[in-house]
């Protein structure tokens, strides 16, 4: 089990010995967003308020690559099988995009706010300084959340679905970043949250009107 904390480290859980196996104190500079494993446990993924996602080799307890991006992520989600490619959302009204590792490319995803019209978030809000706020004797600054609410790739990895605050899914395919189809989730809520089944066979929908279809 892998958990990412607010002060920017991550710790492995070990079932057997019921204690953590390994702790990266320093894996980002600020709070840890979320984490993400290969199928096979060798590769984990974490991504940071502070805009990085970082490639983790278990086994060694180190950092493979890191990759840079222009706003903070709000979450990521590795290749089942390809440890090299990771999805990624972000905040401050950017798209969604989809890095390599391997050749240090980023692609941006299509953004679809319903079933009819896609929309580059880009151009309709280009990014700005996320205004601060003052907490106390520091200043942060607030991410707000993009249209995208939600990424996750299929059980094989050849599909992305991409989950926008409109309610819509978009399934896009993962070689090309074609689109393939949109779907519109009944009730039409902002879409929080998408997981594959073991078998691949359903998709789950966690929506803002707390009811989860498949």
């Amino acid at each position: 089990l892998a958990a990412g904390c607010a002060d920017g480290s991550v710790a492995l859980w070990d079932f057997d010995t019921r204690g953590t196996s390994r702790v990266w104190e320093r894996a980002h500079r600020e709070a840890v967003t979320s984490v993400s494993w290969t199928k096979n446990g060798f590769t984990l993924v974490s991504s940071s308020t502070d805009g990085t996602v970082a490639q983790w080799d278990v086994l060694q307890g180190s950092t493979t690559k890191r990759m840079s991006l222009p706003a903070g992520v709000l979450a990521a989600r590795v290749h089942p099988y390809n440890a090299s490619l990771c999805l990624a959302s972000l905040a401050n009204n950017h798209a969604p995009v989809l890095l390599d590792f391997a050749s240090d490319t980023i692609r941006k995803l299509p953004v679809f706010m319903d079933e009819h019209t896609e929309m580059n978030l880009e151009e309709m809000y280009p990014p700005q300084e996320p205004p601060t706020v003052s907490v106390g004797n520091r200043t942060s600054r607030t991410t707000p959340s993009s249209g995208i609410a939600a990424l996750a790739f299929s059980r094989k990895g050849d599909w992305i679905y991409v989950g926008s605050n409109k309610g819509c899914v978009a399934v896009v395919e993962t070689a090309t970043l074609a689109v393939k189809e949109v779907v519109k989730v009944a009730g039409g809520s902002s879409i929080k949250g998408l997981a594959v089944s073991r078998s691949g066979s359903h998709l789950l929908v966690n929506s803002a009107d707390r009811i989860i279809r498949a």
